[in-house]
């Protein structure tokens, strides 16, 4: 099972100023070394969805986010769940402490996405959860 983060606007995590913040993964990740992304990764044996968000937040970016305002799963292939959380962040934008996984971090819209070396089917994604809010 993979799990995702998805904020509104989408976390996808969103700041106030709609902007849905994307990390570039490091030179070494294990999946889609330099390639920009959302917040996620896998739930651990044990875990709900939630709390591995919660984990991989923590993880990632060294924030204690709990408070989600949307929970959903989709199903884009039979052999995985994808467990999406929206929330917004309405501290200091340069506050993310970056994990050793990734080498940078940024807050855009969709539209500035477009330039940036992106995982496959970002954009797609986020419209996807954008419509959810709808």
């Amino acid at each position: 099972r993979r799990f995702s983060l998805r904020a509104k606007s989408p976390t996808d995590i969103v700041n106030n100023d709609k902007k849905i913040l994307l990390l570039k993964r490091g030179e070494g990740a294990p999946w889609m070394p330099n390639k920009w992304s959302l917040v996620g990764g896998r739930i651990e044996k044990g875990e709900t969805p939630q709390q591995a968000c919660e984990r991989e937040i923590l993880e990632e970016i060294g924030l204690e986010l709990k408070k989600f305002t949307k929970s959903f799963t989709i199903e884009r292939h039979a052999d995985s769940i994808e467990h999406i959380f929206a929330c917004r962040y309405e501290g200091d934008p340069t506050e993310i402490t970056l994990d050793n996984e990734n080498s940078n971090y940024g807050w855009y819209d969709v539209s500035e996405m477009e330039y940036l070396d992106i995982v496959p089917h970002l954009i797609e994604y986020i419209t996807l959860v954008f419509k959810k809010y709808d």
